[in-house]
Order: structure tokens, then C-alpha cells, then sequence
């Protein structure tokens, strides 16, 4: 889902059209109507974005009835909300959409903690969701919205463990030691959250951003600036070189990349890896727009003007696949791959734990594929699907 079409204030004037026929979808959403009604509401966020968007994630909080604890009735509503409260988690400015969504919308009852509870366990959210909710909420200008917030922050911190802090994004970690330092009543909390993540880091390995919350009471400004100064001239053969920062998968970005550097890119699992290391937040849905384009693009690409070589240089310091696939002796033509290598991609596919098939497969029935996927697209698809 992209963020861009009309904001809220460019809609006004047909805004009340728009948002009518997104509630009409929501509460009319039953099996025989799920496909197109998906697709619609796919094509009204397309069109009008975010303001469409977080009116959506309203009308959903509002339709479901969450004092169903096994939520049957609203099964299909309570899919579609946790497939887009997924996709508020990875936008930027998701604490402002947080407070949008639960701020406005009308509940009954109010939100309060035990409702932040019931949501999160309607949607299966995982505990990096649940605490960032919890932490965008905490600012919300609404006295009462934010004091529940915290309650509910308070006893997601109280279930933190050290297998789940571990992994959990560094820029997540940054911001709840942050917040709890800055405000009272997590003392407790406090405590127990730095003592778990310098359980993971010690002083000598914490990543550079979380030195300072974790370390800092030991160090003046001047240690650290020693160490980031170390960390980022040391020639240590054992110190990993410094990085520039991660692209961001939430859209069709890690999919034009493997595009542009061609069937090579996907020669084997280490390939791929080396491709995934340079993206952070690769999801469901970008994998299927991975997918998606290995359907669109079976045999159309020239692998022979491939960016992958180059490319390859300059993450490793070397053409990770020269050896294994090409002959020195051979032209360039000759050398150049015809095909994705299905059985590689999804082996490193494979290694990413928060990455499920299932939920890929459902996120390719859309009519964004068009109709450039033919018999051979359908065929790759049922090769992956296998």
C-alpha cells in the first residue's frame, strides 16, 4: 500500500463519497464479496491514500464486534484488519496514524487497555506491533487515550523476554528505552528493559544508537565520541565495515531492484541473501511483489546487460557468482542466465522466520498483476506454490 493519493484535507470536498462507500464495503464484506470487495477497497486506497486508509482501519475497530472473543461473526473484517494494521506498523510516521485511527474512531466501549488487548490478540499481532502501538498511542494528545496506552505499553514490557527483544528492530528498541527514561511511571519497566537488552549487548557489541541509553550513565560525551570515532575508522579485520543505512521493503522497492539486476541476482541462495541484506523490513507483501514480477518477467529479461555483477562488487568486494555460472572462455551472451532460479529464491525465502508462504500466495490475488502474467507466470506461481 502506498502512502501517497490525497491527504485529508484535499479530499473534503468528495471526501464524504469516498468514505461512504469504504464503510459500505466494510460492513457488507461477506465470502461471496470478499474478492471484489478487496480489490475495490485496493483501488479506493490507491486513489485517495492515506486519508482513506486510516478512515478504513476506523470503519474496521468500529464494525467488528470485539466482545465476540472468538471473533467469528467478523472473521473476514478482522483478516482485512490485521493484513492493514500490518501495513500502518511500517509506515513512517505510523505514531501520528495510530492516534488518527484509534483517537477518531467511535467505540463503544471508549479505548481503553483491555480493548488495545483484545485487538492485538484479534489480529494475531506480533509484539513488535503491539508495543509500537503502544508506544504511538502514549502520545496521543487525549488524556485519556494515552493514559490507557500506557497501561497497556506497561504489560507488553512486562511480557518482553530476551528471545523476543532480540528481535525486535534496533529504531524500536531505540525508542521505547527513549520513552521510558523521559516519562514517569515505568520505572519498573525501565529497569527491566535495560537490564534484558545489556543481557544482549554487552558494552563492547550494543549497537552505537543504544549505547548511550544503555551505556551512557558509565560515559561522558567524550567516551562516546572515542567509540563512534573507533567503530568508524577501525581497520580491525574482525570489525564489520561501517554500512550505509537499509532501503526500505514496504513497497515494490525490493522487487524493481531484483528486476533491475536480472536472473543473475537470483543464481543461487547466497545471491539472494546478499540482496536481502540491503533491504530492512521485507514482509509478506514484499516478497509477493517479488513474486509477482517473477511472473511478469519469466523469459523477458536480457541477463546478458545485467547490473548484478556491479552490484555484487560493490556490496562484497567481489562477483559472488563469477565462478559457479559463468566460463571465462564463453561471450558475454552465451554466459547470461535465461530464468529466475525458483529452488534459490526460495531457499533464502526460506531463512526469513516473519515471511509466510500462506500469506504471500494470498497477497498475489490482486489486480495489480494485470494482464502481463501469462500461462508461464501462472506456471512459476505453481512451482513456488509446490
Amino acid at each position: 500500500l502506498g502512502m501517497g493519493g490525497l491527504r485529508a484535507d484535499a479530499m473534503e470536498g468528495f471526501g464524504s463519497l469516498v468514505f461512504a462507500q469504504i464503510r459500505f464495503l466494510v460492513v457488507n464484506l461477506n465470502k461471496k464479496n470478499q474478492k471484489s470487495s478487496s480489490q475495490e477497497l485496493a483501488q479506493l486506497l490507491g486513489l485517495y491514500g492515506e486519508a482513506a486508509f486510516v478512515f478504513l482501519l476506523r470503519c474496521l475497530l468500529e464494525e467488528i464486534d470485539f466482545r465476540d472473543t472468538k471473533l467469528q461473526k467478523d472473521s473476514l473484517k478482522v483478516q482485512l484488519l490485521a493484513i492493514n494494521l500490518a501495513k500502518l506498523s511500517a509506515q513512517p510516521n505510523f505514531a501520528h496514524l495510530a492516534v488518527e485511527v484509534f483517537g477518531a474512531a467511535t467505540l463503544l466501549p471508549s479505548v481503553q487497555e483491555e480493548f488495545l488487548h483484545t485487538v492485538m490478540r484479534g489480529v494475531k499481532a506480533n509484539m513488535a506491533q503491539q508495543l509500537s502501538l503502544g508506544l504511538g498511542l502514549c502520545q496521543a494528545p487525549d488524556e485519556q487515550l494515552s493514559s490507557e496506552a500506557e497501561k497497556f505499553l506497561r504489560t507488553k514490557l512486562g511480557e518482553l523476554g530476551k528471545e523476543t527483544a532480540a528481535s525486535l528492530p534496533q529504531d524500536l528498541m531505540h525508542s521505547l528505552l527513549f520513552y521510558v527514561q523521559q516519562h514517569d511511571g515505568f520505572s519498573k519497566q525501565r529497569a527491566t528493559l535495560v537490564k534484558l537488552l545489556q543481557q544482549l549487548y554487552s558494552e563492547a557489541t550494543v549497537p552505537i544508537a543504544l549505547l548511550p541509553l544503555l551505556y551512557g550513565q558509565d560515559h561522558d560525551a567524550n567516551d562516546l565520541n572515542s567509540r563512534l570515532s573507533y567503530e568508524v575508522e577501525s581497520v580491525n579485520v574482525s570489525a564489520s565495515p561501517v554500512r550505509p543505512a537499509l532501503l526500505s521493503a514496504t513497497g515494490t522497492e525490493l522487487a524493481d531492484l531484483m528486476q533491475d539486476l536480472g536472473y543473475s541476482c537470483c543464481a543461487s541462495a547466497k545471491c539472494v541473501y546478499e540482496i536481502f541484506s540491503q533491504f530492512e523490513g521485507i514482509n509478506d507483501a514484499s516478497i509477493a511483489a517479488v513474486v509477482g514480477m517473477m511472473m511478469r518477467t519469466v523469459s523477458s529479461l536480457d541477463d546478458s546487460l545485467s547490473l548484478h555483477s556491479a552490484f555484487s562488487i560493490a556490496i562484497s568486494g567481489k562477483y559472488l557468482e563469477f565462478d559457479a555460472k559463468f566460463d571465462a572462455d564463453k561471450d558475454d551472451h552465451d554466459k547470461a542466465l535465461t530464468a529466475w532460479n525458483l529452488d534459490a529464491f526460495i531457499d533464502a525465502v526460506n531463512d526469513l522466520p516473519q515471511v509466510s508462504w500462506r500469506r504471500v500466495f494470498g497477497l498475489l490475488d490482486t489486480p495489480t498483476l494485470g494482464d502481463a502474467v501469462g500461462a508461464d507466470g501462472l506456471a512459476l506461481a505453481v512451482t513456488l506454490h509446490r
